[in-house]
């Protein structure tokens, strides 16, 4: 039986072998599509969802127009938009029908994913891929990613957050903000 101390430990390791393989490249592309979007929509179903609900806090912190796909205030994505997809199959079917119509749009797409050939990142100009296993993910080779002793998919879940964190750092020195700058955006009726 394992102690909270073992597991933890396990937790942290993958958490470092995911992360050490993202391509710094794939981080680049993606923060120069962010960039050079008019405005940044996001999507993700169940916990990947979550993941990147808080990676969209984040950049609109960094006074970027982000907005969220499925709440009531979203507003129309247009050409000129980027819609940022977390999924770790990169075969999820309402992931990728709002893919699907964001391309055909005429908006670019963006994903953070586990499987580079999925569908998702095929119609994607730009893929981050988290090398994280995932059960969902079916045209993935064990030798391609880190087989996880965590539950179902939260490697892949976890590393989506700390690429959110560490992206939006890169993202924060990039453009010049400190805390202080993203702190005046933050929410204040909490």
């Amino acid at each position: 039986m394992s102690d909270f101390h073992q597991l933890r430990e396990i937790a942290v390791d993958e958490l470092e072998q995911v992360l050490r393989l993202v391509d710094e490249k794939a981080a680049e592309s993606l923060a120069e599509e962010i960039l050079h979007a008019k405005r940044i929509f996001v999507v993700g179903a169940g916990r990947s969802g979550l993941t990147v609900r808080g990676y969209a806090m984040r950049l609109a912190h960094l006074g970027f127009t982000v907005h969220v796909v499925g709440d009531v205030t979203s507003p129309p994505i247009k050409p000129e938009d980027l819609l940022i997809a977390v999924s770790g199959s990169g075969a999820t079917r309402g992931i990728l029908q709002v893919a699907e119509t964001a391309r055909s749009i005429g908006a670019r797409i963006a994903c953070i994913t586990t499987d580079a050939g999925s569908p998702l990142a095929q119609m994607s100009v730009c893929s981050v891929v988290l090398p994280a296993s995932t059960p969902k993910a079916k045209g993935v080779r064990d030798s391609d990613v880190i087989r996880s002793k965590q539950p179902l998919a939260g490697l892949f879940e976890q590393s989506s957050w700390l690429f959110g964190d560490i992206h939006v750092a890169l993202l924060r020195d990039r453009l010049g903000e400190t805390n202080e700058s993203m702190m005046a955006r933050h929410a204040n009726l909490e």
